[in-house]
């Protein structure tokens, strides 16, 4: 499985996504850079922060999708993802 490193460049704190990026095996989409430095994620999120800033990031940016532990959740409590 290729790594961060090998997808972004050495010494950036966090990637250029103005281009694709890769993770792991995954590549993303381009991010909404603006939405992302505007909505950061609450530090230690409760379940319900966390589905608020993954339902607005879903509308906004389309770099990743909602993490699979977190839609199940949403699922079995009845949250349309």
């Amino acid at each position: 499985m290729p790594s961060l490193d090998r997808c972004v460049e050495d010494g950036q704190q966090f990637p250029d996504f103005s281009k694709p990026v890769c993770f792991g095996i995954f590549r993303w989409m381009k991010i909404n850079k603006a939405w992302h430095e505007q909505h950061r994620m609450p530090k230690n999120p409760s379940f319900e922060q966390r589905v608020k800033w993954h339902l607005g990031h879903q509308q906004h940016c389309s770099c990743r999708p909602i993490p699979a532990k977190l839609a199940e959740e949403m699922k079995k409590k009845g949250i349309k993802s």
